[in-house]
Parts: structure tokens; sequence; C-alpha cells
């Protein structure tokens, strides 16, 4: 299988961001995005996706979102990018406070940096997506 376009992972990106679970056919590197049938009640749209995944669940790669862990990293990184002490500071007291995700999501939805934030993260995303979709062994 041939390595993902940028273009791709974009797609990729955008479905994990709006919470869509993703699966990798194997075979013939064809993308399945569908929400969590566990989570949503109405997956009627998708049944068909969801059936085909799950009748033969190795030929697929599920393809999962970054944890945690590494999107506290990417909002650390994006950080060191900021231009503005003031600003910088008050997104790492941010972080370094209790529900830091939603913390750092209102400061930089109320600011001149939010569509570089959106910039960085998507692009912090294809390349954590890239590591991820290397060939498995």
């Amino acid at each position: 299988m041939k390595p993902w376009t940028d273009e791709q992972l974009k797609k990729v990106a955008d479905e994990l961001e709006t919470g869509m679970k993703c699966y990798l056919n194997r075979q013939t590197g064809e993308l399945f995005a569908f929400p969590d049938p566990d989570q949503f009640p109405d997956t009627d749209a998708w049944q068909q996706e969801i059936d085909q995944v799950e009748a033969d669940p190795n030929d697929y790669r599920e393809i999962t979102p970054m944890s945690s862990r590494e999107s506290f990293r990417v909002m650390e990184q994006f950080i060191d990018t900021i231009d503005s002490p003031a600003f910088r500071h008050r997104l790492l007291y941010a972080l370094d406070q209790t529900k830091p995700f939603r913390r750092f999501k209102q400061l930089i939805d109320e600011s001149e940096y939010r569509q570089q934030w959106f910039s960085f993260r998507q692009s912090q995303t294809i390349e954590w997506l890239h590591e991820q979709l290397a060939p498995e062994s």
C-alpha cells in the first residue's frame, strides 16, 4: 500500500477531531469513518460501514486519536511559538490548572492566535498520523 498524502491525512484528522472512529482497510487502503456505536445511538447512516468492519475485523486497522498526553504535548509545543510573552504566560498558567484542555481552548478561542492554533494542531496531527500509519512489521 502506498503512503498516504497529506490531503488524505487531513481528512483522517478531521474525522478523528469530530469524534469519529476510523479504520483503514489493510488490503485496499480505503478509509472507513463512523460514529462510535457504543456512544451514539443513531448510526443507521453508517450501518453498512460498521457491519463491514465488524464482519472482518482483522482486515482493518483502527486509527486512534492522539492520547491526552500527546495532545497536551502539542499544546505545550504551540505555546513555544507564541510571540507574546504575556499570552504565553496565560496559556502556560492554563495548562497548570484543573481542566487544562478547556482553559487552553477558551483562551485560544478568544485570541488572535485561534487560526494559528488550528493550523499548528493539524500539522502536528498529520505528522503523528504519518508515524501511526507507517507500514506494519
